[in-house]
Protein backbone atom coordinates (compact mmCIF):
# COMPACT_ATOMS: atom_id res chain seq x y z
CA UNK A 1 0.00 0.00 0.00
CA UNK A 2 2.74 2.21 0.67
CA UNK A 3 4.59 1.96 -2.68
CA UNK A 4 1.06 2.48 -4.21
CA UNK A 5 0.76 5.74 -2.36
CA UNK A 6 4.23 6.74 -3.21
CA UNK A 7 3.99 6.27 -7.38
CA UNK A 8 1.31 9.24 -7.10
CA UNK A 9 3.53 11.21 -5.52
CA UNK A 10 3.11 14.48 -6.85
CA UNK A 11 5.06 15.84 -10.58
CA UNK A 12 6.24 18.80 -7.80
CA UNK A 13 7.58 16.31 -5.41
CA UNK A 14 9.24 14.61 -7.74
CA UNK A 15 11.40 17.52 -8.87
CA UNK A 16 12.23 18.70 -5.82
CA UNK A 17 13.27 15.02 -4.56
CA UNK A 18 15.62 14.67 -7.92
CA UNK A 19 17.03 17.82 -7.33
CA UNK A 20 18.50 17.10 -3.79
CA UNK A 21 16.28 19.54 -1.60
CA UNK A 22 15.69 17.01 1.10
CA UNK A 23 18.47 16.68 2.74
CA UNK A 24 18.97 13.75 4.42
CA UNK A 25 20.70 10.82 2.46
CA UNK A 26 19.20 8.49 5.14
CA UNK A 27 15.80 9.71 4.43
CA UNK A 28 15.63 8.15 1.23
CA UNK A 29 18.32 6.36 -0.39
CA UNK A 30 19.36 6.06 -4.14
CA UNK A 31 18.13 7.71 -7.09
CA UNK A 32 14.67 8.63 -4.65
CA UNK A 33 12.20 5.89 -4.83
CA UNK A 34 9.73 8.68 -6.69
CA UNK A 35 12.33 9.11 -9.58
CA UNK A 36 12.75 5.17 -9.85
CA UNK A 37 8.60 5.04 -10.21
CA UNK A 38 9.02 7.68 -12.93
CA UNK A 39 11.25 5.76 -14.79
CA UNK A 40 10.45 2.24 -14.32
CA UNK A 41 13.35 0.81 -16.14
CA UNK A 42 15.94 1.75 -13.77
CA UNK A 43 18.26 -1.67 -12.92
CA UNK A 44 18.87 -2.10 -9.30
CA UNK A 45 22.05 -3.67 -7.46
CA UNK A 46 24.27 -3.07 -10.51
CA UNK A 47 27.78 -2.32 -9.95
CA UNK A 48 30.57 0.15 -11.10
CA UNK A 49 33.84 -1.30 -11.08
CA UNK A 50 36.65 1.73 -9.77
CA UNK A 51 39.82 1.93 -11.44
CA UNK A 52 41.41 0.14 -8.48
CA UNK A 53 39.36 -3.00 -8.74
CA UNK A 54 36.48 -2.19 -6.29
CA UNK A 55 32.92 -3.29 -6.75
CA UNK A 56 30.85 0.26 -5.74
CA UNK A 57 26.85 -0.52 -5.70
CA UNK A 58 24.78 1.73 -8.11
CA UNK A 59 21.53 2.11 -10.00
CA UNK A 60 21.30 1.99 -13.40
CA UNK A 61 19.25 3.87 -15.89
CA UNK A 62 18.60 2.67 -18.96
CA UNK A 63 16.64 5.54 -20.56
CA UNK A 64 17.26 8.95 -20.67
CA UNK A 65 15.13 11.95 -18.96
CA UNK A 66 12.21 13.45 -21.70
CA UNK A 67 12.66 16.78 -22.69
CA UNK A 68 9.76 18.00 -20.48
CA UNK A 69 12.11 16.74 -17.10
CA UNK A 70 15.06 18.19 -18.44
CA UNK A 71 13.41 21.63 -18.75
CA UNK A 72 12.02 21.28 -15.33
CA UNK A 73 14.72 20.47 -13.65
CA UNK A 74 17.25 23.04 -15.40
CA UNK A 75 14.57 25.73 -14.08
CA UNK A 76 14.24 24.64 -10.81
CA UNK A 77 18.01 24.47 -10.15
CA UNK A 78 18.34 27.81 -12.10
CA UNK A 79 15.47 29.25 -9.52
CA UNK A 80 16.87 27.78 -6.72
CA UNK A 81 20.93 29.85 -7.68
CA UNK A 82 18.88 33.01 -8.42
CA UNK A 83 16.69 33.32 -5.62
CA UNK A 84 19.14 32.52 -2.94
CA UNK A 85 21.82 34.80 -4.91
CA UNK A 86 24.57 32.03 -4.87
CA UNK A 87 27.83 31.91 -6.58
CA UNK A 88 26.97 29.46 -9.01
CA UNK A 89 26.58 28.53 -12.49
CA UNK A 90 25.15 25.40 -13.77
CA UNK A 91 27.14 24.40 -17.11
CA UNK A 92 25.41 21.72 -18.38
CA UNK A 93 21.45 20.26 -18.54
CA UNK A 94 20.06 17.36 -16.43
CA UNK A 95 20.58 14.18 -16.40
CA UNK A 96 20.14 10.47 -14.52
CA UNK A 97 23.56 10.70 -12.57
CA UNK A 98 24.09 12.09 -9.58
CA UNK A 99 27.16 14.24 -7.37
CA UNK A 100 28.82 10.73 -6.17
CA UNK A 101 29.39 9.56 -9.55
CA UNK A 102 30.40 12.66 -11.21
CA UNK A 103 32.93 13.09 -8.57
CA UNK A 104 34.67 9.82 -7.85
CA UNK A 105 34.38 8.30 -11.25
CA UNK A 106 32.35 9.06 -14.30
CA UNK A 107 29.85 5.97 -15.40
CA UNK A 108 26.52 7.42 -17.80
CA UNK A 109 23.38 6.77 -16.33
CA UNK A 110 24.55 4.90 -12.97
CA UNK A 111 23.62 6.95 -9.47
CA UNK A 112 25.50 6.13 -6.77
CA UNK A 113 24.44 6.32 -3.24
CA UNK A 114 26.58 6.97 -0.07
CA UNK A 115 25.62 3.54 1.84
CA UNK A 116 24.94 -0.26 0.70
CA UNK A 117 20.84 0.23 -0.26
CA UNK A 118 20.22 -3.19 -0.17
CA UNK A 119 21.76 -4.19 3.07
CA UNK A 120 19.73 -5.01 6.42
CA UNK A 121 19.45 -1.86 8.61
CA UNK A 122 21.46 0.23 6.04
CA UNK A 123 23.53 3.16 7.43
CA UNK A 124 26.35 5.12 6.46
CA UNK A 125 28.95 3.59 8.93
CA UNK A 126 27.77 -0.47 8.71
CA UNK A 127 27.43 -0.81 5.14
CA UNK A 128 29.46 1.71 3.23
CA UNK A 129 29.23 2.41 -0.59
CA UNK A 130 30.76 5.37 -1.23
CA UNK A 131 33.68 5.33 0.75
CA UNK A 132 35.19 2.05 -0.27
CA UNK A 133 36.39 5.06 -3.33
CA UNK A 134 39.01 5.96 -0.09
CA UNK A 135 39.02 2.98 2.27
CA UNK A 136 39.43 0.07 -0.63
CA UNK A 137 43.24 -0.75 -1.20
CA UNK A 138 44.90 1.60 -4.16
CA UNK A 139 42.32 3.90 -3.66
CA UNK A 140 42.27 7.73 -3.04
CA UNK A 141 43.48 9.03 0.05
CA UNK A 142 41.92 11.50 2.69
CA UNK A 143 43.77 14.77 2.78
CA UNK A 144 42.07 16.72 5.30
CA UNK A 145 38.57 17.49 6.73
CA UNK A 146 37.80 21.14 7.80
CA UNK A 147 34.48 22.55 9.99
CA UNK A 148 33.36 25.63 7.20
CA UNK A 149 29.71 26.05 7.94
CA UNK A 150 28.50 26.67 11.46
CA UNK A 151 25.35 24.45 10.89
CA UNK A 152 23.75 22.28 8.59
CA UNK A 153 21.72 24.61 6.98
CA UNK A 154 22.75 24.62 3.36
CA UNK A 155 23.31 27.92 1.02
CA UNK A 156 26.51 29.14 3.76
CA UNK A 157 27.83 32.16 2.12
CA UNK A 158 30.93 32.34 4.89
CA UNK A 159 34.11 33.15 3.53
CA UNK A 160 36.41 30.06 2.73
CA UNK A 161 39.50 29.14 2.22
CA UNK A 162 41.15 25.88 0.67
CA UNK A 163 43.86 24.26 2.53
CA UNK A 164 46.80 24.56 1.46
CA UNK A 165 47.54 20.88 1.17
CA UNK A 166 44.45 20.26 -1.10
CA UNK A 167 45.46 19.86 -5.01
CA UNK A 168 42.69 21.23 -7.52
CA UNK A 169 40.71 18.04 -8.76
CA UNK A 170 40.87 16.35 -5.35
CA UNK A 171 37.37 15.13 -4.72
CA UNK A 172 35.01 16.77 -1.64
CA UNK A 173 32.59 15.40 0.48
CA UNK A 174 30.04 16.91 2.47
CA UNK A 175 29.14 16.74 5.96
CA UNK A 176 29.73 12.97 5.87
CA UNK A 177 28.20 11.67 2.21
CA UNK A 178 25.27 14.27 1.83
CA UNK A 179 26.63 15.47 -1.54
CA UNK A 180 30.29 14.84 -3.16
CA UNK A 181 31.96 17.63 -5.55
CA UNK A 182 35.27 18.06 -7.53
CA UNK A 183 37.88 20.46 -6.81
CA UNK A 184 38.37 23.18 -9.75
CA UNK A 185 40.12 26.01 -7.99
CA UNK A 186 40.67 27.79 -4.91
CA UNK A 187 37.35 29.30 -4.44
CA UNK A 188 34.82 27.14 -6.65
CA UNK A 189 34.10 23.32 -7.04
CA UNK A 190 32.10 21.59 -9.58
CA UNK A 191 29.15 19.54 -8.49
CA UNK A 192 26.07 17.20 -9.86
CA UNK A 193 22.92 18.53 -8.29
CA UNK A 194 21.21 15.57 -7.79
CA UNK A 195 19.14 15.10 -11.55
CA UNK A 196 20.05 18.21 -12.26
CA UNK A 197 23.24 19.66 -14.01
CA UNK A 198 26.28 20.25 -13.65
CA UNK A 199 27.00 22.97 -11.43
CA UNK A 200 30.06 25.22 -10.83
CA UNK A 201 29.57 26.75 -7.14
CA UNK A 202 31.42 28.67 -4.53
CA UNK A 203 31.27 25.70 -1.60
CA UNK A 204 28.74 26.70 0.22
CA UNK A 205 26.17 27.85 -2.34
CA UNK A 206 24.62 24.51 -3.32
CA UNK A 207 21.92 23.04 -1.61
CA UNK A 208 23.99 20.60 0.47
CA UNK A 209 25.10 21.03 4.11
CA UNK A 210 28.22 22.10 3.79
CA UNK A 211 29.22 21.75 7.96
CA UNK A 212 32.14 19.16 7.35
CA UNK A 213 33.88 19.36 4.35
CA UNK A 214 36.14 16.48 3.57
CA UNK A 215 39.29 16.09 0.91
CA UNK A 216 40.39 13.46 -1.35
CA UNK A 217 43.56 12.81 -3.76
Amino acid sequence: MKKACQKFVSVLMVYIIALGLIFSSSALPGPSKQLIYTYTSVVHNNTIVTNNGTNIQSFYFSQTLNSLDVTLLNNDADNKISSNNLDATRVSGASLYNCHNYAWQYTPKHWIDYYYFDAPNQTQTTNPNLSKFWTAIGGFQHITSVTYAPNHAPFYKGSFTLPSNVPIGAKVVYNNGEHSANVISSTHFMSKWGAAGLVIHKPGHAPYSSRTLAYYN
